[in-house]
């Protein structure tokens, strides 16, 4: 297998007695947090994943703390479940761009020169100001409308620009797992019946088909995201 795919795999194995209290401690962390109302807490109508005003750290902290320990537990069942490391590791890249997306997702959408336009406004608003109240307030509607209109069509569009380089990311990384695989198949050779036992065969085949599944993987998750590319139109 290419790497320490081998070595990893047999740490994850050594470690499989905690895989248990990794999972109990996710599943008290998540009770916690429900009995604390955290997720959707009815003394913050409308707001979610809060334990009071002004939470932005320990709560979400705390839902971190038990998707990791999840995770880990889901790493350390790798002596029965060989391949659940891999699935999960392969899931976590969607994952990983989803919670980069909503990170880096700007606070106010309003493009084309918005700014530029409500700059030049007071003195338009000045000389409407002469012809009485009603025709300002009409001006000032249009205005707003026209901005929401504005913010509207930049949320598209950075959704498109997004999800358009997500689609070229997964392609690339995909081709360059894919090549790496080329490139290492070709000049190791493979034996799996070398006196292993079904199950030892079944591990080593795994371990060896690793980088294909995860260029394979990429490659659907570039076509979901062309698709979401595509139906934007």
């Amino acid at each position: 297998e290419m790497g320490c795919g081998a070595r990893c795999l047999q740490g994850l194995q050594d470690l499989e007695a905690y895989a248990g209290y990794c999972g109990l401690t996710g599943v008290l962390v998540l009770m916690l947090l429900y009995m604390f109302d955290f997720f959707c807490p009815p003394h913050l109508p409308g707001r979610y994943l809060l334990l009071w005003e002004g939470d932005r750290f320990l709560g979400r902290a705390f839902l971190a703390l038990s998707l990791c320990c999840f995770l880990t537990s889901s790493f350390l069942i790798a002596g029965t479940y060989p391949t659940v490391p891999l699935i999960a590791t392969i899931f976590l890249s969607p994952l990983c761009v989803l919670v980069f997306r909503w990170m880096v997702t700007p606070d106010d959408l309003l493009i084309y020169g918005a700014q530029d336009e409500s700059d030049s406004t007071p003195g338009v608003e000045a000389e409407l100001e002469e012809f009485g109240g009603a025709e300002l307030e009409n001006f000032n509607g249009f205005e707003r409308r026209m901005a929401e209109l504005r913010r509207l069509t930049g949320g598209q569009r950075d959704q498109k620009n997004f999800f358009t380089a997500s689609v070229y990311a997964f392609t690339v990384v995909g081709m360059l797992c894919l090549a790496a695989f080329i490139v290492w198949a070709s000049q190791v050779e493979a034996d799996f019946d070398d006196g292993f036992k079904r199950r030892e065969q079944e591990m080593k085949f795994i371990r060896w088909a690793a980088p294909v599944g995860v260029a394979v993987s990429n490659f659907m998750f570039a076509l979901l995201m062309g698709l979401r590319v595509a139906l934007h139109r």
